[in-house]
C-alpha cells in the first residue's frame, strides 16, 4: 500500500538461497520475476494506493527443522503462514505469532499469523519437529556409491578388450540418453505449467539437445 503521493519504483524481493521454480501470478501488474528465478520485483513505478502481487517458489530442507529468513523491503503489518498440521511440529519467529487449526477438504492445517516488521527489517520463521527420515538409507547409498567408484577405478586401470568395450560403452551412453530425454520431458512440463519462462525454456532445451546429439553419436560409434 503506497501511502505517499509519490511514484515508487525499484522494489525487489530476493528469494532465499536454494529456492527454485519461482513464478509470479500473471494477474499481477507491474511485477515480474528475473530470468534466473532468484528474485522478483517491480517492472515500473507504483502509484499511490494498493497494489497486489502473488508469487510462489519451492524450498528444500534436510532434517527435522527449517529456518526461513527474509528481508522485507516494505512495511509489513501482518504475515500469515498456512501449513499442514503435523503432530509435534512447532512454529516460531522473531515476531509475535498466534496459530489456530483449520480444516479444508478433509485436511487439517495450521494458520499462523505473525506480527509485522518495518521496511528493511528481517522476518524470520522457524519450523521444528518436521517429519525426518532415517539417515541410514543415505549412508548405505553412499557406501554403495563408493564401492562402485572403487570397482570402476579398478576396471579402468586394466586394459579392455574390444568386446568388453563394446559391452560397456553402449549401456552407459544409453543410460545417459534416457536421462536426457526424461529431463526434456520435465522441462516441457514446467514450461506448460508456466513455472519457467520462454527464454529459460529455450536455453535449457538447446543445452539438452546438444547433450543428446553427443550421446547419440557415441552410441552410433560404439555400435559401428
Amino acid at each position: 500500500n503506497n501511502n505517499s503521493r509519490k511514484l515508487v519504483e525499484g522494489l525487489t524481493w530476493k528469494m532465499p538461497k536454494g529456492s527454485f521454480r519461482l513464478t509470479v501470478d500473471e494477474t499481477a501488474r507491474n511485477f515480474a520475476a528475473n530470468e534466473v528465478g532468484t528474485a522478483f520485483g517491480t517492472t515500473g513505478a507504483l502509484g499511490p494506493g494498493q497494489h497486489g502481487v502473488g508469487a510462489r517458489y519451492f524450498l528444500s530442507f534436510d532434517g527435522a527443522s527449517a529456518f526461513i529468513r527474509r528481508r522485507i523491503p516494505v512495511n509489513m503489518t501482518t504475515a500469515r503462514v498456512i501449513v499442514e498440521d503435523i503432530a509435534g511440529m512447532s512454529i516460531s519467529g522473531n515476531t509475535k505469532v498466534e496459530c489456530r487449526p483449520r480444516e479444508l477438504n478433509g485436511l487439517n492445517f495450521r494458520v499462523c499469523t505473525f506480527s509485522g516488521v518495518g521496511a528493511g527489517e528481517m522476518f524470520e520463521v522457524r519450523f521444528g519437529g518436521l517429519p525426518n527420515r532415517s539417515a541410514w538409507p543415505r549412508l548405505l547409498a553412499l557406501a554403495l556409491s563408493l564401492a562402485f567408484l572403487g570397482w570402476m577405478a579398478y576396471a579402468l586401470s586394466r586394459p579392455l578388450t574390444r568386446s568388453a568395450a563394446q559391452r560397456i560403452s553402449p549401456v552407459s551412453a544409453e543410460a545417459r540418453r534416457d536421462q536426457i530425454v526424461r529431463a526434456m520431458e520435465l522441462l516441457k512440463e514446467d514450461f506448460d505449467a508456466e513455472r519457467i519462462g520462454e527464454k529459460r525454456f529455450q536455453r535449457r532445451r538447446k543445452e539438452l539437445l546438444e547433450q543428446l546429439a553427443v550421446v547419440l553419436r557415441e552410441i552410433e560409434l560404439s555400435k559401428a
